[in-house]
């Protein structure tokens, strides 16, 4: 698994020093989890956004503060603003490379144009499963594969193919895709522009002529 470094420095609470932090780049934090009850820190808006790009959202980090020696962190919970399309908080969890942990994993969908060259749709119900395992073990993504799937098949949690050592704690019976064929719209047959003309002379026409 990808580890990146990360730097940090430790912060006063409160809004007023939030939204100072916010105004020089720092997003607000939050350390916390073995030894570590809860620890305010910041960290730049800009270096977080590279790391998640580098290595993922389960990515190992070596969180680097003042008094502190390197501590490896993952990310617990990050808030975001979708309006502003910006960070608002971040929250660290000390974890210890021996100990296996919970997180989720991104499923990663592979084959699906072959379903598109049937004519048909892939319906998928969930896209990430919780799993547990090593921190160093954790999977960037959990690859599906549709490729050889028809209308009517579909793929569930039990079928997944994973990694030794990482266990899957979804239920086995949960679907995470289906094939579906499209529905198709029927559109009622309009009459043709001169079968109108005739439906209308006819109708216009008298059963009898006067006398």
């Amino acid at each position: 698994m990808e580890r990146v470094q990360l730097a940090a420095i430790k912060r006063d609470t409160g809004k007023t020093s939030a939204r100072r932090l916010r105004e020089q780049g720092y997003l607000p934090a939050v350390l916390y989890g073995q030894d570590v009850d809860s620890l305010p820190l910041a960290v730049k808006e800009r270096d977080l956004s590279q790391a998640l790009k580098l290595a993922g959202r389960n990515s190992l980090i070596n969180l680097q503060f003042p008094g502190a020696q390197d501590t490896t962190v993952m990310i617990k919970d990050l808030q975001q603003d979708r309006l502003r399309n910006r960070f608002v908080h971040v929250d660290f969890l000390k974890i210890s490379l021996k100990d296996r942990i919970q997180t989720e994993v991104w499923l990663q969908v592979v084959g699906e144009e072959a379903i598109s060259k049937q004519g048909l749709l892939l319906q998928q119900q969930i896209r990430a499963v919780l799993v547990e395992c090593l921190p160093t073990e954790i999977p960037n993504a959990i690859e599906v594969n549709v490729a050889d799937l028809t209308a009517g098949d579909s793929v569930t949690v039990g079928q997944l193919q994973v990694p030794e050592g990482v266990t899957v704690l979804a239920d086995p019976d949960e679907v995470i895709c289906s094939v579906i064929v499209p529905r198709v719209e029927t559109v009622e047959d309009e009459p043709e522009a001169g079968e109108e003309a005739e439906g209308q002379e006819a109708a216009e026409t008298p059963d009898s002529e006067e006398k």
